[in-house]
């Protein structure tokens, strides 16, 4: 009998992931390799597998840093009590917003009556240094009056 259940999963790296459909094929099927190593389970085809998805660490530790909150400050999620940091990392989808997103979140809040006021904040993929994009780059009916 295994120490590891749906409660207590075993965490693995995925060695080979592809798809095995053709392309333009309606379903997604993919062949998933992982390595199981000294967990003493033994995986056998028609097994259920889980995946727990992770943001990659420096996108959390980056997010903290840009916003200013504390790594160490207790939260409350719908896994119960942890660390911000470990909850930005197991429990949210951290991802980055395109210019459209934004946009019709502006436009969905300014027709709520709220009055915004909001740049555009980006980088490129090869820079550290972020840019703000200044008002004339927003819609004229989400500019601030």
């Amino acid at each position: 009998m295994s120490d590891w259940s749906s409660k207590n999963p075993y965490m693995t790296e995925i060695t080979e992931n592809f798809i095995l459909n053709g392309e333009g094929s309606r379903k997604e099927t993919r062949h998933i390799v992982f390595a199981l190593g000294d967990s003493g389970l033994d995986y056998k085809v028609g097994d259920a597998l889980g995946v727990l998805a992770e943001n990659p660490p420096h996108i959390v530790e980056e997010l903290l840093e840009v916003q200013g909150w504390n790594r160490d400050a207790t939260v409350t999620t719908h896994n119960g009590e942890r660390s911000l940091y470990d909850a930005l990392k197991k429990d949210f989808e951290v991802h980055m917003a395109n210019k459209k997103f934004v946009q019709s979140l502006a436009e969905k809040v300014v027709s709520s009556g709220m009055k915004i006021s909001m740049s555009i904040v980006s980088r490129t993929r090869n820079e550290d240094a972020w840019s703000a994009t200044a008002d004339q780059n927003i819609p004229p009916s989400l500019r601030p009056s």
